[in-house]
């Protein structure tokens, strides 16, 4: 739905000054509810929120942080999810007591029955903990196990199945990896098994950075060696047994860093930015057979976000990123974009899909909470520009201008102006002219070349864009307007023709020149088409014709022609030819589609 909107966005929420702005794009979201405590009832949402997760099977939110004036408390808050109205209620919040200030770097992993796992990291040490509370029991700490005892540093932790947690750590030239199940009371870790990569060639301190694959249970690990130029990325899968496989091992040149990934795991594909093309293009991989398979086919330009995660909503190309944004992603393309859907929403920090249809929108650090619904999942999406853009037309030629390429769910557009014979399917515009739609009569009564025809692109009655088509004529020979068929002339009369009358020019804007060959006696013709011939005696002529148009378009025809006594045909005496016989021939060569009598005769 389009609308007029005056958005006046939450930087006052930060001491800003007060900023608004008006625009006349489509809103992403139909605002359900919105749950405000920046004034009244701050109790409820924390100042700062470190962590959250959705828990689809009880339809219940859990948030935990912290306020401004406590900030060593870490507060777990409960909001109960109804999916029938698609409104929050508030449940309860409780502080929990083994989180004070010693902990940083919160992550709710995943609820596994009755207990929500968090990882943390102690701020003095840097060691990593797995913790366990019970939601049914006080919210007590179950469980808390450190991750890597000993081994300070930042951790990759997340839910591999139902009840399993994997994580690994990057320390001294080795990845190490642990696999953790949970269970009512308890939650046991150990090494994992199988292959890891061999980074003994890199040096103690290379540049290295972790994507997770979502949705694949795959992590993509990069590490580069300015030392040593050496620069490498694998991707590893994991399972809910505790394995490790080495999926692809990919050789980087020297030098190179990557820009981001993005991980579409409803699509089953994988887009490698690289941070410079020139040295590595950007790469698409498809995932089959348990390993990711260049496809051959570099991205298009589009969002190149690093680590981009998407949400896309089920069986289609339209999902959510960061900050609340909304993509579309393009199988033509083979790339991301942002719609121009406008994000009202109070707070963009980040929104979750609940299902097809509906989520959450969840304020970090504006204590604001809100329920939505997607406003349309189709939306007109600019992919690439063309306006800038003009199409050639070749006639007789066919030709087409796939519109999915320029703009998302094209059967939505409206176009206007396109010439006949030229038409729109809901995707592609195609046709083949010919050499009567590239030419049009003129009010003047001339024929007039069409050299360009502008185009219009319509979303409802807003014009997106336009751009130019231009036919191109090809030149054609002259042609005969009609059959010819034998004349007969009488002895010594003089009579004279205008080819020009007999021959056109398919193309409308050549003039036609003229030889001939074999002309009686005391005959002649010039180079514009004018034929004089003189019948001084008796006999059968066939008169070779060539007409050009001076562009390569040649015509060769013949003219029969028999000199008699009489003028008509079979008759050789004398004698005149009854006015009456004349009317009747000249019906009788209209009706054989033949240019009447061809050849007029001069008085003396």
């Amino acid at each position: 739905m389009n609308k007029f909107v005056v958005f006046c966005r939450g930087l006052i929420l930060a001491g800003m000054s007060f900023m608004c702005f008006s625009s006349t794009a489509e809103d992403a979201f139909n605002i359900l509810q919105t749950l405000d405590y920046r004034e009244e009832q701050q109790e409820l949402y924390p100042d700062s929120v470190r962590t959250y997760h959705f828990d689809k099977s009880t339809n219940t939110l859990y948030l935990i942080g912290n306020n401004l004036d406590s900030d060593t408390v870490q507060t777990l808050y409960i909001w109960q999810y109804e999916p029938t109205s698609h409104l929050l209620e508030f449940n309860q919040k409780v502080v929990l007591d083994f989180a004070d200030n010693e902990y940083i770097n919160f992550k709710i992993i995943a609820k596994i029955d009755d207990k929500l796992i968090i990882s943390n990291q102690n701020n003095l040490d840097s060691s990593n903990y797995l913790s366990s509370i019970d939601l049914n029991d006080g919210f007590k700490l179950v469980k808390e196990v450190e991750l890597f005892p000993g081994m300070g540093g930042y951790i990759n932790v997340t839910q591999s199945s139902e009840n399993t947690i994997f994580s690994f750590i990057y320390s001294q030239n080795t990845i190490i990896a642990t696999h953790c199940t949970v269970n009512v009371t308890d939650i046991t870790c150990q090494d994992v098994q199988g292959e890891l990569p061999d980074l003994s060639n890199f040096t103690t301190s290379p540049f290295y950075r972790t994507y997770f694959l979502a949705g694949f249970n795959q992590f993509l690990f990069e590490i580069s060696d300015s030392n040593t130029g050496v620069a490498k990325a694998y991707i590893i899968r994991f399972d809910e047994f505790g394995n490790i496989f080495l999926l692809n091992d990919i050789s980087l040149p020297s030098n190179v860093r990557l820009k981001g990934i993005t991980a579409l795991s409803a699509k089953s594909e994988l887009f490698i930015y690289s941070g410079n093309v020139n040295l590595y293009p950007d790469k698409h991989y498809i995932y089959e057979n348990d390993q990711w398979l260049d496809s051959g086919t570099a991205p298009g330009s589009g969002v190149e976000d690093t680590n981009l995660s998407v949400q896309f909503v089920a069986d289609t190309d339209y999902g959510l990123g960061p900050q609340c944004r909304a993509i579309i992603y393009s199988k033509e393309k083979l790339s991301l974009h942002f719609t121009d859907q406008t994000r009202n929403l109070l707070t963009i920090d980040d929104c979750i899909l609940i299902d097809a249809e509906y989520g959450l929108s969840i304020g970090r650090n504006d204590k604001v909470i809100q329920s939505f619904q997607l406003a349309n999942t189709l939306p007109i999406t600019k992919l690439d520009s063309l306006n800038s853009f003009s199409f050639q037309w070749t006639q007789d030629q066919y030709s087409e201008i796939n519109l999915k390429n320029y703009y998302t769910n094209p059967s939505l557009l409206t176009i206007k102006g396109l010439p006949a014979p030229l038409t729109f399917d809901g995707e592609k515009i195609t046709g083949k002219p010919g050499k009567k739609d590239i030419f049009v009569l003129s009010s003047a009564g001339n024929y007039e070349k069409i050299d360009r025809s502008r185009v219009q692109v319509y979303s409802g009655t807003k014009l997106l864009t336009n751009f130019a088509i231009d036919f191109i004529n090809i030149n054609d020979a002259p042609e005969l307007i009609s059959p010819l068929s034998k004349e007969y002339l009488k002895k010594g009369g003089s009579y004279e023709l205008f080819l020009n009358d007999l021959v056109w020019d398919p193309d409308y804007d050549s003039p036609i020149s003229y030889t001939y060959t074999n002309l009686p006696p005391n005959s002649k013709g010039d180079d514009y088409g004018l034929l004089q011939i003189i019948s001084a005696q008796t006999g059968k002529y066939s008169i070779g014709v060539t007409a050009n148009d001076g562009k390569g378009g040649v015509l060769k025809f013949y003219l029969e022609v028999e000199v008699n006594g009489s003028g008509a045909e079979g008759g050789s005496s004398g004698g005149s030819v009854g006015i009456n016989l004349l009317l009747l021939l000249f019906v009788l060569l209209l009706l054989r589609n033949n240019p009447a009598v061809l050849f007029k005769r001069h008085k003396p």
